[in-house]
């Protein structure tokens, strides 16, 4: 054996803890220069030709309507007119009532955003299709169920600064009944949210335990069950998940109708889509035989996600479309330099503004709202399907 410089452990928890205390002061400090203190982020302001796009407008319907005075008209900045989230989307909700929810016959859609690998784009998918929905005059509920906490350090918050109390972590232990009370306001006016910390770790013990221990305990409805309150309150849940086959996963996707897989076009990711559909069916599959019943989705969406522009890329894609045929999404988000941007001031590419390249950034928007549009006609067909049983049942 040859013989190096010996390498002894010297790395203790006690070292472990200093490093983490280190790590999280840096993080403050830098939220600190990039954020707003108060809010923490800032949501965006509308042109009137941006307006006039999220309405499905001309941009004089949008001066005839500001004169009217029926809707905010909007401040004026230097030499144009502009109008915050909040105006806008009273704007959106105005023009696209055909396109809303009608409470009185349909609950929130609820949508999983899942995947056994990490590092495939499942919080940002989650966070900028939850803009879009509220752009095009949704409410939407995110749900995050991921230990890292991802999803909720996109809406500005750190995760110490979550309380046990605010996550799902009580309702998993059994210690309520309803999430409705774990749900905050985010930055982004239409978007709520009920955020993670890293006891939600504390899950993959709890569930077994009660499982275990209580007759009848059925884990994987947990969720569903918690969000009976919350299904009249908005009109879509979105549910980000950790990237793992976990009690977490499996209760997310049990209670979802949708679900929304980002895959991007390489060979180790496409086999970790595949073992996440056997393993996902099979333990499924054991869980529903138990209590005679069935677990059917509304749809299951591949998102094929940062397409590299290589010969690689196009073949690895044809495997994609060989194995799921039909599930397959027609729009693909780009790998483009906006993702690495955003996420330095904790935001999706809806956050950024004039300082990045345009036409870049352009690239990445047009794609999610593709993405968003699509996903609102399948939310609209299961609201669709939802009044149809009612009337059924009337």
């Amino acid at each position: 054996m040859k013989r190096v410089e010996p390498l002894h452990p010297t790395i203790d928890l006690a070292r472990l803890a200093e490093i983490s205390e280190r790590a999280s002061a840096v993080i403050d400090r830098v939220r600190e220069s990039m954020l707003a203190p108060e809010a923490r982020k800032t949501p965006p302001r509308f042109t009137a030709a941006q307006l006039a796009d999220l309405c499905g407008v001309d941009k004089n319907k949008i001066a005839y309507t500001a004169k009217k005075g029926k809707l905010p008209p909007g401040t004026k900045h230097g030499q144009r007119l502009e109008w915050t989230l909040v105006e806008a989307r009273q704007w959106v909700r105005e023009f696209r009532a055909d396109f809303l929810r009608d409470p009185e016959l349909a609950g929130a859609a609820v949508l999983t955003v899942a995947n056994l690998k990490g590092g495939v784009g499942k919080t940002t998918t989650t966070m900028c299709l939850a803009q879009r929905l509220s752009l095009l005059g949704h409410n939407v509920l995110l749900i995050d169920l991921d230990p890292q906490a991802s999803l909720t350090h996109l809406n500005g918050i750190l995760p110490p600064e979550v309380s046990d109390d605010a996550t799902v972590l009580n309702l998993c232990a059994g210690k309520i009944d309803s999430l409705l009370s774990c749900v905050q306001e985010t930055y982004w006016d239409g978007i709520n949210l009920i955020p993670a910390n890293n006891a939600l770790f504390n899950i993959e013990f709890l569930m077994p335990a009660r499982q275990r221990n209580e007759d009848g305990f059925e884990f994987w409805r947990v969720l569903e069950n918690g969000l009976d309150e919350c299904i009249n309150k908005f009109d879509v849940i979105l549910i980000d998940t950790p990237p793992s086959i976990s009690y977490s996963t499996l209760m997310a996707i049990s209670a979802a109708q949708g679900l929304i897989l980002p895959c991007p076009p390489a060979s180790l990711d496409v086999a970790s889509l595949q073992q996440f559909f056997s393993l996902t069916t099979e333990v499924l599959t054991g869980l529903y035989r138990s209590t005679n019943t069935n677990k059917v989705f509304s749809f299951i969406n591949i998102l094929i996600n940062k397409p590299e522009r290589e010969t690689i890329a196009t073949a690895v894609r044809q495997w994609i479309t060989a194995s799921y045929a039909g599930m397959i999404l027609p729009v693909e988000i780009p790998k483009t330099s906006i993702a690495g941007t955003a996420s330095s001031v904790h935001g999706t590419a809806y956050d950024l503004d004039a300082s990045v390249n345009q036409k870049t950034l352009a690239r990445a928007i047009t794609a999610y709202d593709q993405l968003g549009n699509y996903v609102e006609q399948q939310v609209m067909a299961i609201w669709s399907a939802d009044a149809e049983s009612l009337e059924r049942v009337s």
